[in-house]
């Protein structure tokens, strides 16, 4: 397939990552590129159609950002042309848009390319039909491409099938942060500077040594219950803790061994308890941070930590603990951890919690959340302490989220550092 054409037309759906990755492989490789048609929906209740025109223009503000200064400066290129063709699932609505607006300026360059992976399906029919027709019709020098998403390969389909790319992701990469940004979400936190790095490292010594049952499972281990407020939420402070709670710790509870060898490694204004092992009602405001950590924060600290030190160096954007929201919105959702090769985004959700329905929720909604961000083919990890009921679990979130590629549930019998590594590893070929 030749890369020398002067117009791109890509169709603009809800998920406009395979636009991206299309546009900036040719805006890279393309030097006669002068226009990109960006062909929209226009939003419609009445036939249930979602308007593309905001990704469209998200897609704009990134592929300018991220275009080498030579494309900057090309003042053809950018702004993008916009198409809006009204009715996404009408031929004649298509095919007059097209013709009015897009036929006459390809006709006069004589040359284009169509990716038609994006948009509704009677967009892409209509859309590659109008094109190929204008080729024979008015001989133009015209090509026509999808992105093969579940094996990430660039495929040509006109006028003959050929592999332009195997792997685009060596090809195409995006920055999480434009990822959000490309959707039309925003971050709603700030990187947290706690260093608790010493704590991690107490419980990769406990999974190492087989001790994390002692941290969980025996006299002195974690109970969460006795650090909650009298509406059931982790306290505040010490003086929020139930009665009955507070004085429980002060006067009978004794950390075990686990317990006080991850609790004593926090940073001094951050300790629990002091050496002695009593409870120290005397922490301030460090105490909820202390309190989430030991709950469950730890574990996202200590599967990124290892994530980061094995596919960090391998070019894989490694993030942790954002917060996202649609401007406007006043709720959220957390992404705990983000893993990006080029453009394929996996998401990680760690929980601590050993109940099988718990962990299966929790599942589905890393998968949703995942597939918010990085599309249909992003893949979504579950890093949790689940015990019993593994292989079932994991068989039921294959069942209904569409197969095994899609989502991977590692339990507390996984968190040893080496089997981490290689059960991710394995995953993500």
């Amino acid at each position: 397939m030749s890369l020398h054409f002067k117009h791109l037309v890509l169709l603009m759906g809800t998920n406009p990552l395979p636009n991206y990755v299309v546009a900036k492989y040719f805006i890279d490789r393309t030097p006669e590129l002068e226009k990109i048609w960006l062909v929209c929906s226009r939003e419609n209740q009445a036939v249930k159609q979602t308007g593309t025109m905001e990704y469209a223009k998200n897609l704009e503000k990134i592929l300018e950002k991220v275009a080498p200064e030579h494309v900057r400066k090309n003042d053809s290129l950018f702004p993008c042309q916009k198409l809006e063709v009204g009715d996404a699932s009408n031929a004649d609505s298509i095919e007059r848009k097209m013709r009015e607006q897009l036929l006459n300026q390809i006709r006069d360059s004589g040359s284009f390319h169509l990716n038609y992976t994006g948009g509704t399906k009677s967009m892409s029919a209509h859309a590659y039909r109008i094109l190929t027709d204008a080729m024979n019709k008015y001989g133009l020098d015209g090509s026509v491409s999808y992105l093969d998403a579940r094996n990430f390969r660039l495929v040509s389909d006109c006028p003959k099938y050929e592999e332009v790319e195997k792997d685009m992701r060596t090809k195409v990469g995006i920055a999480f942060a434009d990822l959000v940004d490309l959707h039309g979400f925003e971050r709603a936190n700030k990187d947290d500077d706690i260093d608790f790095s010493g704590a991690v490292e107490a419980f990769s010594r406990l999974i190492e040594n087989d001790g994390l049952d002692l941290f969980y499972d025996a006299d002195g281990c974690w109970n969460r219950e006795l650090f909650l407020d009298g509406k059931g939420n982790l306290a505040e402070k010490t003086d929020k803790l139930k009665e009955e709670n507070k004085k429980y710790l002060e006067e009978q509870f004794v950390p075990n061994d686990a317990l006080f060898s991850v609790a004593s490694a926090l940073p001094a204004e951050y300790r629990l308890f002091g050496a002695d092992r009593k409870f120290n009602r005397d922490i301030g405001k460090k105490f909820k941070k202390a309190v989430k950590f030991l709950d469950g924060m730890w574990l996202e600290d200590y599967a990124a930590g290892i994530f980061d030190k094995e596919f960090g160096g391998q070019g894989v954007e490694i993030l942790q603990n954002w917060e996202i929201r649609k401007k406007g919105w006043k709720t959220k959702f957390e992404l705990d951890i983000l893993l990006v090769n080029g453009y394929e985004l996996t998401g990680v959700s760690c929980t601590t919690a050993s109940i099988k329905h718990i962990c299966k929720g929790k599942g589905f909604e890393i998968l949703h959340r995942t597939r918010q961000i990085g599309g249909g083919e992003a893949k979504s990890i579950l890093v949790s302490c689940l015990s019993k009921g593994l292989k079932a679990t994991q068989q039921e979130l294959e069942q209904d989220t569409g197969g095994k590629e899609n989502i991977l549930l590692i339990g507390r019998n996984g968190l040893k550092k080496d089997k981490l590594i290689k059960t991710v590893n394995d995953f993500l070929q």
